[in-house]
Formats: C-alpha cells, sequence, structure tokens
C-alpha cells in the first residue's frame, strides 16, 4: 500500500507531461543560491528529562558517546539549486540541489547531501512530484557500536529517535501534491508529503506522511508573510513505534532587489510518540535568516 500513492505519481507524469506540452513557456533554466543562519534551542531533539540530566552532567558517558557540547547550535547552511523546464514539456520542472548543515559546536551532527525533483503541473495551482534525497553525516550509528553502546537496549531508555534516523548515509524518495488556493485577500498553500527511507545501517525502516497548510499574505510588492501549520506521521517497521510531530511557525519573504530575497522564519516542533518509552516527548524552537540569489 506505501508505494501505491509513488507509483501513481509516476503515471500521472507520463499522463499530464503530454496534455500540458503547449503551456506557454518560462525561462527554461533557473540557478538560485542561499544561505542560512539557524539557531535550534535543541540539535539532538532531547526530551525534557533529558534536557535537565544535560544541564546537571554534560559530561555523563551518553552524552560523551554521543559528542554533545550544547543543547542549542548556531548552523549554517549553504545550498546551490538548478530549475529546468525542457521546452517540450513547460509545465514540468526539474530541479537538483546541494546542500549542507554545519554546527558551529556539535560537528559530529554536520551533514550533507542532494536532492532531485520532477513536479508535474497539473493545473496552473496544482503540483505533483516525486523527489530523491541522499544525505551524509558525520553522526552514525557506527559512532554508538565504536562507544560500545547497546543500541537495542538504549533504543528504549534514551529518545531513541537519534539511533533510528542519524545514520552515515541517508537515502529517501518521495511523492507530494500541492495545490494553491487564492482569494481577493490572500492565498494559502496545502500540501501533502509521502516519504519512503531506503534502509541502509539504520536499526528501522521508517515511512511518513506530512500535511501542511500555509496562508500567505501580502504587505506590500516586495514584502509578503506566511504562517504555516504542518502534521506528521512516522510510522516505523517492527512496530517499534509510531510518531507525530506537529509544527507551526511564520516566515517573512522581502524581495530586496529583482535578483536577491532576504527571509526570516520561526518554527516550533513538538513531537510526540504513540508507544511507550520513559521519555516521550521532546519540543524545540527554529530561527532562520536565508538570503537567496537567483538568476
Amino acid at each position: 500500500m506505501r508505494n501505491y500513492f509513488f507509483a501513481v505519481t509516476v503515471l500521472v507524469f507520463l499522463f499530464y507531461g503530454k496534455i500540458f506540452a503547449q503551456t506557454p513557456q518560462s525561462a527554461p533554466l533557473a540557478i538560485k543560491g542561499s544561505l542560512s543562519v539557524v539557531y535550534d534551542d535543541n540539535v539532538f531533539a532531547y526530551s525534557d528529562k533529558i534536557q535537565g540530566s544535560f544541564r546537571l552532567n554534560p559530561t555523563r558517558l551518553y552524552f560523551r558517546e554521543q559528542n554533545a557540547n550544547s543543547l542549542g547550535d548556531m548552523i549554517t547552511k549553504p545550498s546551490f539549486q538548478l530549475n529546468f523546464s525542457p521546452k517540450r514539456y513547460p509545465s514540468t520542472h526539474i530541479s537538483a540541489e546541494l546542500y549542507g548543515s554545519f554546527y558551529k559546536q556539535n560537528a559530529t551532527l554536520n551533514d550533507r547531501g542532494y536532492f532531485a525533483e520532477i513536479a508535474q503541473g497539473l493545473s496552473s495551482k496544482t503540483e505533483l512530484s516525486i523527489s530523491y534525497n541522499e544525505s551524509f553525516s558525520e553522526f552514525s550509528n557506527e559512532t554508538f557500536r565504536a562507544a560500545g553502546v547497546d543500541l537495542q537496549h538504549d533504543f528504549q531508555i534514551f529518545d531513541g529517535n537519534l539511533f533510528a534516523e542519524k545514520t552515515d548515509d541517508d537515502k529517501d524518495y518521495g511523492a507530494g501534491l500541492e495545490t494553491f488556493i487564492e482569494n481577493r485577500y490572500f492565498g494559502t498553500t496545502l500540501s501533502y508529503q509521502f516519504d519512503q527511507n531506503i534502509p541502509n545501517d539504520s536499526l528501522y525502516e521508517l515511512r511518513s506522511h506530512q500535511f501542511t497548510i500555509e496562508p500567505i499574505f501580502s504587505i506590500t510588492e516586495a514584502l509578503y508573510m506566511s504562517f504555516y501549520a504542518h502534521i506528521q506521521k512516522e510510522q516505523y517497521t517492527n512496530d517499534v513505534r509510531e510518531d507525530t510531530t506537529r509544527g507551526f511557525g511564520f516566515l517573512v519573504d522581502y524581495a530586496m532587489r529583482e535578483h536577491f530575497v532576504a527571509q526570516l522564519g520561526f518554527d516550533r516542533i513538538l513531537w510526540q510518540t504513540d508507544k511507550q518509552m520513559r521519555n516521550p516527548s521532546y519540543e524545540k524552537k527554529i530561527i532562520t535568516v536565508r538570503a537567496v540569489v537567483s538568476f
């Protein structure tokens, strides 16, 4: 069942790619570069109880094994993206992105990767997409195994999400559907995203479903503001656990020049597991400042 949506997406691409082949064409190639500076107040996604333990004794073995130097951290995120629309199929958009995340105090969380996506316009305001993402992290399960950590045991004792999700090579494919609803006062984006990871050295296979709603307001011709909320369900195989993540925030987007955009964002993320664990929840707040150059 979990692969049906992905398969249907591919078939829709083949069908709509021909129907919209005569759609008026936009610029065939666009290049975009961005640099984000992010503050995350809970980079290891610790529960409140484990955060309290860190504050009391940051030299505890559990934290040394993860090279945890601080609960919060500043993160620098550069990215480079290419967007292409074929001349014969102008409603089809192909994008490829290289990105990285570099932590100031917790370098073992550094990662880099690439992302590829093909999006097919179903109408002027609705789009279907398929994607592939692969990231490489210095933070892996081998970090724990080398330190003699019993992952199966500590998965139940501690937060566990680190062991299941942070590997040295994460691969996943996805499919999404997005539509834009507009009235005279503001527009709203509604989207659904499915992701399925490709297991390697992680303990458990993971799939996720995310729904997002984002009202967008135009303050001036150059200044936009959006508020968004999302809910994500993450399901692990072998009935390990099923997690629910709820998030909400805002984004201010200011087009300072024709090819330069400055953004300021805030996110608050709440996580809860549906299975019984000793420390079942965490919360984090993220502040993002981003500069985007396109040409």
